[in-house]
């Protein structure tokens, strides 16, 4: 059984391009591999003083990916060109030679197309909705850490340090002291294996992660101070990022049942934050990323279904300059069009044709077998329930295991060859063009504002367990530890 009670509120980018590995059997049943991590802190959960390293830890600008990354990057890149020379196969994107093209791209020393998974939050529901999405791309999940692993550990195993697995990124959003809400322009911070920091102009730095208690002067630390190391605990970096129970200030005034005195002293202690903010999830930074597959379990409409709300503020945030490394997101509709048109209920794709900035491949909560838009606050889920959930998400990612659209899975190699087919200027396959034209969202808006959404059922007969996909083989997006997700 998955253990769920580390997952609470994050989010993670796999810098990578595996697609390898079959999907999982069951939605009972989900496999397990070894920890990726190592419990090396320094008493448990306490941090502690270790020896320094001969090279002392020392915090960087962030103009750039860090050595450890860039090294690692280039060794992934190379591991994972046999596995998409078998995927490709497998999709039958049809009219091209995908062994060719991949030796071209190889010869030519250009990068092999590279993947993101951004999971969004909303408690259990996006966490179970998440899994399922996992177990469509990947048939390998996690053991849940202990009080002794670390996350800066995972550099240190050596499936990760020969680039063997993908790269996870969990990602925190600065709040101000005594804020509830989170403003569009604010920092964005990223926890990888080897540092700690933001790209934004506001932090524009990096830390050693493994020391990021240590006290450092001016970016160093001198001869003499001590190194402290273990506050990078697994749970703390995962607790971070969390921020659900935001919502129950937020809703306040939907409350049944509470006093008119204790609303009024509440919403007149936050009467300064102001009402322009709002609590967002913002998609990490897509640095060196062609595609990013967006699982939304948000809960943004009435009924608990989502409406695009993280991506239109992504979208907004990135014209707002606020991080010059992250402007290049896509265009996206306001949320009455995602609703008004449907594009909350399929699989979408934002950022077709660009020559700039990942491909969004949208995968919105919806429900194909189950209704699946549970609140946010249902801390308590049965087995059947649970089962029902993930295998509901597994169906969002592959279109109820190809039964709404058999060319689904061809569709999902065009999207991750897009990027590179700009890059090579190839010429689009047929099938390709069919995807794109199918799938994408052609500009077209219409923010009527919308009646009560209540989506029915999208396959009544379902599709029973989650099984192989189409027989195809997953996308190798596994998670080190356990399923990352952010509120």
């Amino acid at each position: 059984m998955l253990s769920f009670t580390q997952l609470i509120h994050f989010v993670v980018l796999m810098v990578s391009a595996a697609f390898q590995h079959s999907c999982i059997a069951t939605a009972e049943v989900l496999p397990f591999v070894e920890p990726q991590g190592a419990p090396n802190a320094p008493d448990g959960y306490a941090p502690g003083q270790v020896s320094c390293p001969e090279t002392r830890p020392a915090i960087r600008q962030a103009n750039n990916l860090s050595n450890d990354e860039t090294t690692w990057l280039e060794q992934r890149d190379k591991n994972t060109v046999s596995a998409l020379r078998y995927i490709l196969k497998r999709f039958n994107i049809g009219n091209i030679d995908t062994d060719s093209y991949l030796d071209g791209i190889v010869s030519d020393g250009d990068a092999p197309p590279r993947i993101g998974i951004a999971i969004s939050g909303g408690g259990y529901r996006a966490m179970m909705n998440g899994a399922g999405a996992i177990a469509a791309f990947d048939n390998r999940t996690t053991n849940s850490g202990t009080k002794a692993y670390t996350f800066s550990s995972i550099a240190n195993d050596t499936n990760f340090a020969d680039a063997q697995t993908p790269m996870p990124i969990i990602v925190a959003i600065e709040r101000t002291t005594d804020q509830v809400q989170i403003a569009t322009n604010s920092t964005i911070v990223e926890f990888n294996p080897w540092e700690m920091g933001s790209y934004d102009p506001g932090l524009s730095a990096f830390a050693p992660l493994k020391y990021v208690s240590s006290s450092f002067d001016n970016g160093t630390l001198k001869r003499g101070s001590h190194c402290i190391a273990g506050v990078d605990n697994v749970g703390f970096v995962m607790g971070t990022s969390a921020s659900l129970f935001n919502q129950a200030f937020l809703q306040i005034d939907k409350a049944n049942n509470v006093p008119d005195f204790l609303l009024k002293a509440i919403n007149n202690t936050l009467a300064d934050i102001g009402e322009e903010n709002r609590d967002i999830a913002n998609w990490p930074n897509p640095f060196i990323v062609d595609v990013i597959f967006a699982v939304d379990g948000s809960a943004d409409t009435q009924t608990r279904w989502p409406n695009g709300t993280t991506l239109v503020a992504t979208y907004q945030r990135s014209k707002e300059g606020t991080s010059p490394q992250n402007n290049n997101f896509p265009k996206v509709p306001d949320q009455n069009t995602f609703v008004n048109l449907g594009l909350n209920k399929q699989p979408i794709f934002f950022g077709c044709g660009n020559s700039s900035g990942p491909l969004i491949v949208y995968l919105p909560n919806a429900p194909y077998t189950t209704q699946s838009n549970f609140t946010t606050f249902d801390l308590e889920y049965g087995d059947t329930e649970r089962n029902e959930i993930i295998q509901n998400g597994y169906n969002v990612a592959t279109m109820g295991n190809g039964t709404v659209d058999e060319n689904w899975p061809a569709c999902i190699g065009c999207a991750t060859l897009e990027r590179s087919f700009i890059r090579t200027k190839t010429a689009l396959p047929s099938k390709c063009e069919d995807c794109f034209k199918r799938f994408s969202w052609n500009g077209t808006t219409n923010d009527t504002v919308p009646g009560t959404y209540e989506p029915e059922k999208i396959i009544e007969s379902g599709v029973g367990h989650v099984a192989l996909f189409m027989g195809v083989v997953g996308v190798a997006l596994s998670l080190i530890f356990v399923f990352f997700y952010m509120s």
